[in-house]
């Protein structure tokens, strides 16, 4: 900050917002989230949907119950299963019959996936023919909000802008007539009355605009614009 000294009031408070900014979005920031990881497989978990056109329900269904290692039906889907001992088991896919002649295959990795394809179009040869493969991370906005909504749960939807913006106008709307301990108690509409204290207001100014820019870059939105406050004081923000 030109023709500021640091032991300064303004210099403390421009620090402090800085500070102040920096650990809110810390806290508030995003943050990834961390692979997950089949506990039984070792293999990253990918949700993977295999969909096939059944040509022949009565083939497919006959086919399935011959298999020691499937249970279930059309109307309630089928499981494949593999023995964990001591009476558990543990699923490796899951087959779901989605109207008249759609079959979806789910695993929760890919190779399990890939395994699985293999293994239902070896036994059903042209009782079904594969079509499309949809992958997804379970990471990913769209499975989260799909398994927030089964939970009952809406995930939290972002700030209007129309809102954000009222709140910034209310919160800034006096700023020029309003006391700042780093202008000396002085309000800025005083301050701008010396070369000196019109300095300290622009930097002060700049402060405010490089935290929200920041706060754009991490969070998103529109940023509010603060031009209306270099106006009231007829300053040139240019400079």
């Amino acid at each position: 900050m030109e023709g500021v000294e640091w032991q300064s009031d303004l210099a403390r408070e421009v620090v402090a917002v800085n500070i102040i900014d920096s650990w809110l979005l810390s806290l508030s920031g995003k943050r990834p989230l961390p692979t997950l990881v089949d506990a039984s497989t070792q293999n990253t978990i990918r949700l993977t949907t295999d969909h096939y056109r059944v040509t022949d329900w009565d083939a497919l269904a006959s086919i399935l119950a011959e298999q020691p290692d499937v249970e279930g039906d059309r109307g309630s889907g089928w499981v494949r299963f593999v023995e964990m001992g001591g009476e558990k088991r543990r699923a490796r896919a899951t087959l779901t019959a989605k109207g008249a002649d759609a079959l979806e295959v789910f695993c929760r990795t890919l190779e399990l996936a890939d395994e699985s394809r293999k293994w239902l179009e070896r036994l059903a040869r042209t009782a079904l023919k594969f079509r499309v493969r949809e992958i997804a991370d379970p990471r990913s906005p769209k499975v989260l909000e799909a398994a927030a909504r089964s939970c009952g749960r809406k995930a939290p939807a972002p700030v209007p802008d129309d809102v954000l913006r009222g709140f910034m106008t209310d919160l800034y709307g006096n700023w020029a007539d309003t006391p700042i301990p780093a202008l000396g108690d002085k309000t800025p509409r005083q301050a701008v009355g010396t070369e000196q204290g019109r300095r300290a207001v622009i930097d002060l100014l700049r402060s405010y605009e490089h935290a929200e820019l920041r706060r754009v870059r991490d969070q998103g939105g529109a940023p509010f614009d603060l031009g209306f406050l270099w106006e009231q004081l007829g300053l040139d923000r240019g400079r």
